[in-house]
């Protein structure tokens, strides 16, 4: 872990450790068949993530297996919004993208081009398990797309995991 950065060890080999850097790569897709640790390195990265950012990061947690693999960040100071079904998360999308809205139009009225930019610390990741399950919802699938749009202006970043990965067609942004 590189501490008190975006940056997280996403994996290693041999001879490296690999890591993902949310501000420079500001969304990550986890895909895979069931049992290959999809669960396993979210939860990975919420720990990592707040380890390392402790009072910078919030995190809107989506569960769609009906919330067992984010259950114990649930009462987490950095959890904002906790959702295990469909509904839930319309709710969550819903605020997530105001509160995207309302950041992103501070940065960009002042002149800035993003959070790194206005030199604003915090940032909120999206993270939604079992994704796929919100394809089929076209009100879902429009704020999260805007929300990957203009998240990473604001620093709204999106973790997105699914064993579908086709049903990722629908995002082309």
């Amino acid at each position: 872990m590189k501490k008190n950065t975006w940056s997280i060890a996403i994996g290693t080999d041999r001879t490296e450790t690999f890591y993902h850097d949310f501000d420079k790569r500001k969304h990550l897709i986890i895909a895979g068949a069931t049992g290959f640790g999809k669960s396993v390195i979210m939860k990975i990265i919420i720990t990592s993530l707040i380890l390392s950012k402790p009072n910078d990061v919030l995190f809107s947690l989506i569960d769609l297996k009906g919330g067992p693999a984010f259950a114990r960040f649930k009462n987490c100071k950095q959890v904002v919004n906790f959702g295990v079904d469909n509904k839930d998360a319309l709710k969550i999308l819903i605020d997530v993208q105001k509160k995207m809205n309302q950041d992103y139009k501070k940065i960009v009225d002042v002149g800035f081009e993003d959070v790194t930019e206005a030199g604003i610390n915090e940032r909120h990741f999206l993270v939604t398990d079992e994704a796929a399950d919100l394809a089929d919802d076209n009100t879902s699938m429009e704020i999260l797309t805007d929300i990957v749009r203009k998240g990473r202006g604001a620093g709204y970043y999106v973790i997105y995991a699914t064993q579908y990965p086709s049903a990722l067609e629908l995002w082309n942004g």
